[in-house]
């Protein structure tokens, strides 16, 4: 078996945690192979990081996870994008209109926040005050426990700064592999398992798989062993590689820390695609 994690989030999009202090966490853990995949960003200073990191012998891929909808179903999904050396600025470029419309939806649940609990938030001021360049639902929630009731708990104060909101801003699911193709990387399926009995999954797979979708992330944290193996079954009759992630958000947002334990024949088809 090998501990590797191809799905951790710095504070450059909606996790806590710095690069520096993700791979201490990543070093503690003892995993060997990882990727920093931030929602619709690529930090510039992934590849100093990078650098870091093979001084220090360590498998790294640059990563990011796209934001995107499944056109028929209209079902959100998400789409995980890895290469050894993306074009960062030509992939940040791509998806600046994703980030604009997490922006304008931040806008409004503060102003929601504001007019149910009195608040006098500024999202300009939030927004200075942080690495990401859109403001998440996470420090929304944040923020809410802080100034509310530090006795809430993470998943209920996101439940409170959920609002119901237009999605003609979000890209369909085969753009996402585009923008991911586009910019020299490999397209992943991230986190499939809340997919599988809300759209037909099957037709869903097929067509992404013909519009280049190289693999899918089978093992995660919330995948329960008849998942796994569903999604294992269907990798197989497709052709399609297998990953794993743990979706880690540093430690103030996640209750369990970085790692997932996959076969080393599975490891290895997935890191093949790399080798070319």
């Amino acid at each position: 078996m090998k501990k590797i994690d191809l799905h951790l989030h710095s504070y450059y999009s909606d996790g806590s945690s710095s690069l520096e202090e993700i791979l201490s966490q990543i070093e503690r853990e003892k995993v060997s192979v990882f990727s920093i995949t931030d929602h619709n960003f690529i930090s510039p200073e992934i590849e100093n990081f990078q650098k870091t990191i093979q001084e220090a012998e360590m498998g790294f891929l640059q990563g990011v996870e796209i934001s995107c909808m499944d056109k028929t179903s209209r079902q959100s999904i998400h789409m995980l994008g890895y290469s050894k050396s993306f074009n960062i600025e030509k992939i940040n470029n791509d998806l600046k209109t994703v980030l604009v419309g997490y922006n304008e939806r931040a806008k409004k649940i503060v102003e929601k926040l504001n007019q149910e609990f009195g608040f006098d938030l500024n999202f300009e001021k939030i927004k200075s005050s942080i690495k990401s360049p859109f403001v998440s639902r996470n420090l929304l929630a944040e923020i809410l426990i802080e100034k509310v009731d530090k006795s809430l708990t993470m998943k209920d104060a996101l439940k409170k700064v959920f609002i119901n909101e237009d999605d003609s801003w979000m890209i369909d699911a085969e753009e996402a592999i585009d923008i991911i193709k586009r910019s020299g990387g490999k397209a992943i399926l991230a986190h499939p398992g809340n997919l599988i009995n809300k759209l037909n999954f099957d037709n869903l797979v097929i067509n992404l798989k013909d519009r280049g979708l190289d693999g899918v992330e089978t093992y995660y944290r919330k995948h329960d062993l008849e998942t796994v193996e569903f999604l294992k079954n269907k990798c197989k009759e497709l052709n399609l590689v297998i990953t794993g992630g743990s979706d880690w958000h540093g430690h103030k947002y996640s209750d369990f820390s970085p790692g997932i334990l996959i076969e080393e024949n599975t490891y290895n088809q997935f890191i093949n695609l790399f080798k070319a």
